[in-house]
């Protein structure tokens, strides 16, 4: 029984680096160029991301507010068509005021690392939204030329449990 468990630990092993490597960052990079006085309402399909698992999520983000617009009245949504895992809800919504402690003029740098995304991605609409706090509905201002969203994808879970579950009974018939 000990060589059984221990073969599989190391088959298991085996195949663990194949599935790190297997790693894909997705940009997602719908930030309007130039100087802009907009509402963005995106809706996108990744069809080729569909059955992968979302592991991670970054924004990286650098936002110059045009004269007259105050750089913490605007909202940024992305939403991913994922089931989400327990620590994913499925959307990442940041206040830029009361997330990021952005306000006034400048330029306004951020990066950050998130989970609300993670999980199994199903055939569906992405959204991606930046849209003020304030009316009329437009900010005003430019978007750096390296922001995006980033997603970090795997094969789906199952395809992992199957190469485990072999692994396994590879190591049970080699005992006997």
């Amino acid at each position: 029984m000990k060589s059984t468990l221990a073969a599989a630990v190391l088959l298991s092993a085996a195949i663990a680096p194949t599935t790190a490597a297997s790693v894909m960052t997705e940009v997602i990079d719908f930030f309007p160029e130039g100087d802009q006085s907009v509402a963005s309402m995106l809706r996108f399909l990744r069809p080729d991301l569909t059955g992968r698992t979302i592991v991670e999520n970054r924004l990286y983000i650098t936002f110059t507010p045009a004269a007259g617009f105050d750089a913490g009245d605007f909202y940024l949504l992305l939403v991913a068509p994922a089931s989400p895992d327990l620590r994913g809800d499925g959307f990442i919504f940041l206040d830029s005021r009361a997330d990021l402690g952005w306000s006034g003029a400048g330029t306004f740098t951020a990066q950050l690392t998130f989970a609300n995304l993670n999980g199994v991605l199903n055939p569906d609409l992405w959204n991606f939204d930046a849209f003020p706090t304030i009316n009329p509905p437009i900010y005003a201002g430019t978007f750096g030329d390296d922001t995006r969203w980033e997603a970090d994808t795997v094969p789906a879970p199952a395809s992992c449990l199957t190469m485990d579950t072999a692994a396994i009974v590879m190591a049970r018939r080699r005992r006997r």
